[in-house]
């Protein structure tokens, strides 16, 4: 984009700002709706909207715009995979063994980041930019997958036909 490293520097304010305040937006409408998947989605779909127009948008302007929408969308979908998996997962041992796979993934993430956003495909970056758009659309399916079977599951535990979690009174939250 063409900025200092002092002003590059500055400019990481505001996003972090931003997302700091979608975090307890997105918080706040998953609990109150009891619903985690639909929020992940829409935030998945925020994130690829930024990637999209980081990536290929003509002014620095509208890229800087994509970057709020990746930092606050990708930021706020690491809590609301963690309740996700602690609404729907009984036991202390699965859920710990749960939460630390979402962490390892997390840090997978990370390295995979390292390694596709690489110095000789500046200044587009198009390989890490694919890599982000893989990333965001597989979290969707994913999470399409699952609210599609935790309704499904549901329902059969409604009449009585399966057993969730080893106890009755338990559903999944979608």
């Amino acid at each position: 984009m063409g900025f200092s490293i002092s002003q590059s520097l500055l400019l990481t304010i505001p996003p972090y700002a931003f997302t700091f305040i979608w975090l307890f937006i997105t918080g706040w409408v998953s609990d109150t709706y009891k619903t985690r998947g639909p929020v992940i989605i829409f935030n998945c779909l925020l994130e690829i909207m930024g990637v999209v127009m980081i990536g290929w948008s003509p002014t620095n302007a509208s890229k800087y715009t994509g970057v709020f929408f990746c930092c606050a969308s990708a930021s706020a979908n690491v809590p609301l995979a963690l309740a996700y998996q602690a609404n729907n997962i009984r036991g202390q041992w699965k859920r710990a063994l749960s939460s630390a796979t979402i962490v390892i993934w997390g840090a997978l993430g990370g390295i995979a980041g390292s390694l596709v956003f690489r110095p000789q495909d500046a200044p587009k970056y198009h390989p890490g930019l694919y890599a982000a758009l893989t990333a965001a659309s597989l979290t969707i399916i994913n999470t399409t997958g699952l609210m599609i079977y935790f309704k499904w599951a549901n329902a059969k535990a409604d009449k009585g036909e399966m057993v969730l979690e080893e106890s009755e009174e338990f559903r999944y939250t979608i």
